[in-house]
């Protein structure tokens, strides 16, 4: 009976072929949905580090909307006063004032709206989740940018600001993505000329050790007067946290989407599967007449079901898999700009999603195995 099911899937191979491609798009969905959604998670959960503290302005939309968050070079200099902040070997301390806004940057065919972060030297000792040169005259890229603006190289040009700029360097590839890597980094001088202000959108400190974050913290929120007074110091690490309620609700959709998916498709595979042994019932009849069991019938059909539906889901994990390593542009949380992230996937997302697109399709072979064994014999071989 196996034989004659292998061999009939062969024989009926578009058909196979139908069913092998509707199973490959429940396996491949949920691999680019689960791993795109998993990228983007660890990319947020990598970019604050737990020993910086950003100092902001007073108001409500400062963290969520940099444009709009101004503090004068004047307080700048009295943070420097403030104790507990680290020093790197040359003896300066961790302070990084930042202009952070979104600007259209051109270069070749691609025109995107990025984030443009006018930085100083100590930059990278302060955001240590990323290295890479320092800007001088030029700009530095992230990594998941450069993907998005291929193919681009040292010294080519790029346009933001009404000025062209001089692509000096890229982030060093690290071992996790950072929102910084969809940024680019121009110098604070240059950036604070074209602006024609000398207002920076934040500031942000490094503290000596995780435990001096907070009396960093409490030491600037206690100001009453003096060019710190108003100033609001909170933990890097609180802008990721301010996404768990957008990570909850990426997670329903994703969820929703596979359904959705899961859904069309196994009714899909359901009725190809069906109209094969509709088309085979004489088959069956002759099989019953010379003796096979209903039981023997169901489990060849259910076999056959199996084995199709699990080529499926491999060949969509495999297609999906290749996909690894693909710039995905999506809106940022609490930045200007857009964010770029690379699709990567886990192990236990590729084993997960061809389990699940061979659960489906097995599910999906009951039906047409359970009719193949109770179909009205009798009616069959009278018509034959």
């Amino acid at each position: 009976m196996l034989y004659y099911n292998i061999r009939s899937a062969l024989v009926q191979w578009r058909r196979s072929l139908l069913v092998v491609f509707i199973m490959s798009l429940v396996s491949g969905a949920f691999l680019v949905l689960d791993g795109a959604l998993d990228s983007f998670l660890r990319m947020l959960s990598t970019t604050s580090e737990p020993r910086n503290v950003v100092l902001l302005p007073p108001g409500g939309l400062g963290e969520r909307w940099p444009e709009v968050s101004h503090l004068s070079f004047e307080v700048v200099g009295s943070v420097r006063e403030v104790g507990g902040i680290a020093t790197n070997a040359k003896g300066e301390q961790l302070v990084s004032p930042e202009i952070v806004q979104s600007s259209i940057i051109t270069h070749g065919k691609h025109k995107i709206r990025v984030t443009v972060r006018a930085v100083t030297p100590p930059v990278y000792d302060v955001h240590q989740s990323v290295t890479g040169p320092v800007p001088r005259t030029g700009v530095v890229i992230g990594q998941n940018l450069k993907k998005l603006l291929a193919p681009i190289q040292v010294g080519d040009t790029v346009r933001f600001l009404a000025r062209d700029w001089k692509v000096e360097g890229f982030f060093t590839p690290g071992a996790g993505q950072t929102q910084f890597d969809s940024e680019v980094w121009a110098p604070m001088e240059d950036v604070v000329s074209l602006r024609k202000t000398r207002d920076v959108s934040y500031v942000t400190v490094r503290a000596q050790s995780a435990d001096g974050v907070q009396g960093i913290i409490d030491f600037v929120n206690a100001q009453k007067s003096g060019r710190l007074q108003g100033l609001r110091a909170v933990r890097e690490t609180a802008f990721s946290e301010t996404t768990e309620s957008v990570r909850s609700g990426l997670r329903i959709v994703t969820v929703v989407l596979s359904g959705i998916v899961f859904i069309v498709a196994s009714l899909g595979a359901l009725n190809v599967l069906l109209q094969g042994v509709f088309r085979r019932r004489r088959h069956m009849a002759m099989f019953r007449a010379m003796g096979f069991t209903p039981r023997q019938i169901m489990t060849g059909f259910l076999v056959e079901g199996i084995v199709i539906t699990a080529i499926g889901s491999l060949v969509g994990a495999l297609a999906a898999f290749s996909l690894s390593g693909m710039p995905f542009v999506v809106a940022s949380m609490y930045r200007p700009g857009v964010t770029v992230f690379t699709l990567h996937y886990t192990a236990g997302s590729v084993i997960a999603a061809v389990l699940i697109g061979s659960v489906v399709g097995a599910l999906c072979s009951m039906v047409p195995a359970w009719y193949s064994g109770h179909f009205q014999v009798k009616d069959e071989l009278r018509a034959e």
